[in-house]
């Protein structure tokens, strides 16, 4: 009798077995950065997805790479164990360290159940061993076509977005205005699809800045509470979750006392900034020179902030008759620059000078004549030279670049600027 039992036992075991389900994975982004999720060397999901769930997986460990549908965004290898005795899903999330870096974090492993609804805008797929169909390559039109519909729709948010997106124009060089060209700066959603900050025409960032009312809860809330640690943490909290003016950014450095903690939430925000071509304003709220040094070459090795949005290319036709090349597609107006030249006239030393000036220029579009204002704010020839050189991808009416030649007391200075614009590579 007891044999019997045993061999029922065994029986119902192996049949237990034969129908294991196999565990799951579950990788979604905190951020909303659409990714393809490759296992084992194969990729598993046809088109770039926030959330995706793999179903299937039997083994105890997998080789997980991320890999982003942004150009630019660094991609993710990890690997993934699974408890050996039952099944399970583990979930994983993408989303940004201490360093502004995006990483895969471990977030929960739960039983399996028999069945498990999918959220709404999860991806679904059983895991597969053979390769899918090669992807179309991001961020390209197709030929001829008059732009692309992006619909955006998440039901747990209630968020919703269309964004039509108008072609750029060939890849290379664009042609806009006539006989002119800019080198490729990404894709142009139309102006109405983000927040339009009255005398800002530099990048954007990110879409909607908090407002006022909204800003005002913000500081409250951080002021609230009586450690600097618990304002830093309340502070990081809400400038992952939101989007906010570089003077927003300011105003909360400001709550804090130490310069060490200023740098460091400059250099959070950084990914979450509307306007980042203003972000030389944050130098007001540092006492140390070497802290806003490290501050721009924290910016300089970060690169553009994430998938940048930036509005169509300008219609000029008031105010300015120029009609030749172009650098890049949206000048500082005067009351933008204005505030660029007393933020590097407050500064009492020349390399302070140097370093502010070039902060600016890496991150805005600026006139011939902006660029010659600056370098007459420097005495020294080598200087000047230096800053001019710098500038030149920077510059929107580039054919008007000879007007510098004036700020130059050497014709040896004017032949090697000459000789460096006729080598540059855009």
């Amino acid at each position: 009798m007891k044999k019997i039992v045993h061999l029922i036992v065994f029986f119902i075991a192996g049949i237990t077995a034969g129908f294991s389900q196999g565990s799951n994975l579950v990788v979604f982004s905190e951020n909303g950065e659409r990714f393809y999720l490759i296992v084992n060397g194969l990729r598993q999901n046809d088109e770039a997805r926030t959330n995706v769930r793999i179903t299937g997986l039997s083994a105890p460990s997998y080789k997980v790479k991320i890999i982003f549908e942004t150009p630019g965004l660094k991609s993710i290898d990890k690997t993934i164990y699974f408890a050996e005795e039952e099944d399970v899903e583990a979930t994983y999330i993408i989303k940004r360290d201490k360093k502004n870096r995006l990483v895969l974090r471990f977030m929960n492993q739960v039983a399996l159940p028999a069945v498990i609804q999918p959220a709404p805008n999860q991806y679904v797929i059983p895991y597969h061993t053979t390769p899918l169909p090669p992807s179309p390559p991001t961020n390209i039109l197709p030929q001829n076509q008059a732009g692309v519909n992006v619909s955006v729709n998440d039901p747990n948010t209630g968020f919703n977005m269309n964004i039509g997106i108008n072609p750029p124009g060939q890849q290379g060089n664009y042609p806009y205005p006539p006989q002119g060209q800019y080198p490729p700066q990404g894709q142009y959603p139309p102006t109405g699809q983000f927040y339009q900050m009255p005398g800002y025409s530099g990048p954007v960032g990110c879409p909607w800045p908090l407002t006022q009312d909204q800003f005002e809860s913000v500081l409250q809330s951080i002021r609230s509470k009586a450690f600097e640690d618990s304002r830093l943490t309340i502070a990081k909290q809400v400038i992952d979750a939101n989007c906010l003016l570089s003077s927003q950014v300011k105003q909360i450095m400001l709550l804090f006392s130490f310069e060490g903690t200023r740098l460091e939430l400059a250099k959070y925000a950084y990914g979450h900034s509307y306007d980042p071509g203003n972000y030389y304003m944050l130098n007001d709220a540092f006492t140390f020179e070497s802290s806003i040094e490290e501050l721009n070459n924290y910016i300089r090795q970060a690169g553009p902030v994430g998938q940048q949005i930036r509005p169509l290319p300008p219609v000029y036709g008031g105010g300015t008759a120029y009609t030749g090349p172009v650098g890049c597609p949206y000048p500082l107006n005067q009351q933008q620059f204005s505030q660029v030249l007393n933020s590097i006239q407050n500064k009492k030393f020349e390399d302070s000078k140097l370093t502010i000036a070039k902060q600016v220029i890496g991150s805005n579009c600026l006139w011939t004549a902006q660029v010659k204002e600056i370098m007459l704010l420097f005495n020294f020839e080598s200087t000047r030279l230096e800053l001019a050189k710098y500038a030149y991808g920077h510059t929107y009416d580039i054919s008007n670049y000879y007007m510098l030649n004036d700020a130059f007391t050497f014709e040896s200075s004017i032949e090697e600027l000459n000789t460096y614009i006729q080598g540059y590579r855009w």
